[in-house]
């Protein structure tokens, strides 16, 4: 009973969705998908993980004001019935 993925099986996936621009961000973040399906939603999370945006996500490129959110490393997670990615970005001021 495997719970994990290996480190290639991740890469895969991960190269395979998302890409988040500008990194590091200060009012604007843009996030380009392959592809959305049903249910999809962003999630970003602190360095502490605490949850600081929750997004439904509509279409393939979604832009995320993050100018209220004060400086530092988050964690954006890409969420949909069949995977989850992550992705690490900075909010500078």
């Amino acid at each position: 009973n495997n719970l994990g993925l290996s480190i290639s099986e991740s890469k895969a996936i991960e190269n395979k969705s998302i890409n988040i621009y500008p990194n590091p961000a200060n009012k604007i973040l843009t996030v380009n998908l392959d592809h959305v399906l049903p249910g999809s939603c962003i999630r970003i999370h602190n360095s502490i993980g605490q949850l600081s945006k929750m997004i439904d996500v509509k279409n393939q490129t979604t832009e995320i004001n993050i100018q209220e959110m004060p400086a530092g490393v988050y964690i954006l997670s890409y969420e949909t019935p069949e995977e989850i990615i992550t992705e690490k970005f900075l909010i500078v001021k």
